[in-house]
């Protein structure tokens, strides 16, 4: 090969290099910008508030018209959301956490908000979201709610504060918002499980499975792991289990889930 040759070669090689490192700046500083507009939102998102009144659970059979009136104002105020993107349907709150989203669920992409955002813009981030497996009355055995986790302390990253045992022990509730109703779920574990797909390994249709699926949430064996005691389950039960990725100082393998069941909910107007 001829000097001039070599050093063409040399300069190609460079060149490549210098836009492999400039797109890798570039990457980084959008990542970044994309954090912190992330992080801008949910500070200005305010907490649900909610009502008091435990005399609209429903437990009643039916509601009559004098009594309709009497049912406390939803927090959520569903109307704009949905005006902004129809795929918004509930909103989920755990205290003292970060998690304090609208859920969404696209028609016909599963993996759609995996990396969009609640806009429908593309976004590494993505946003909190249920796949098609799951209903979106929540009167499913089991409904799985995924979030990402290491954009900064975002989307369901905070999650990982259930690893500590004073936190599990002290926070036992989260609460799903849906119009018409508020539901409270108790936390009944909190685990890391490995990669499968919940739905492939267990028939919920099936009594047997779903009882199956009860024992393996309590009894998971994972290093990270924490059950409560006095929480009673059933082939009645209905759950929501929260789904995110560990973080790389746990090995950033499998899920970490936290697992609640329904135990109130109070219907709004």
């Amino acid at each position: 090969m001829s000097k001039g040759l070599s050093r063409k070669a040399l300069i190609a090689i460079l060149v490549v290099c210098l836009a492999g490192v400039i797109a890798g700046v570039a990457y980084l500083v959008n990542a970044g910008l994309e954090i912190q507009q992330v992080q801008q939102r949910q500070e200005q998102t305010p907490v649900p508030t909610n009502p008091e009144d435990e005399s609209t659970s429903s437990s009643s059979a039916e509601t009559s018209s004098a009594s309709k009136a009497e049912l406390p104002d939803n927090p959520v105020d569903f109307a704009p959301l949905r005006k902004k993107n129809s795929d918004i349907y509930a909103w989920i709150t755990v205290p003292d956490t970060n998690v304090n989203y609208p859920v969404l669920q696209n028609p016909v992409d599963n993996s759609f908000y995996l990396n969009h955002n609640e806009d429908k813009e593309e976004a590494p981030s993505g946003a909190v979201f249920t796949e098609l497996y799951n209903k979106k009355d929540f009167s499913d055995p089991v409904t799985m709610i995924y979030g990402h986790n290491g954009y900064g302390d975002t989307f369901f990253t905070t999650l990982h504060n259930y690893r500590d045992q004073e936190f599990f022990d002290t926070h036992p509730e989260f609460y799903i918002y849906t119009p018409g109703h508020i539901y409270t779920y108790t936390v009944a574990s909190a685990y890391i499980a490995d990669d499968r797909h919940i739905f492939s390994v267990y028939n919920f249709s099936k009594e047997d499975q779903l009882l199956q699926f009860e024992h393996d949430i309590t009894h998971s064996g994972s290093v990270y792991s924490a059950v409560r005691e006095g929480v009673e389950l059933d082939e009645n039960s209905r759950f929501v289990v929260l789904s995110t990725c560990n973080p790389v100082e746990i090995g950033h393998t499998g899920r970490f889930l936290v697992c609640g069941v329904l135990t109130d909910d109070v219907k709004t107007k």
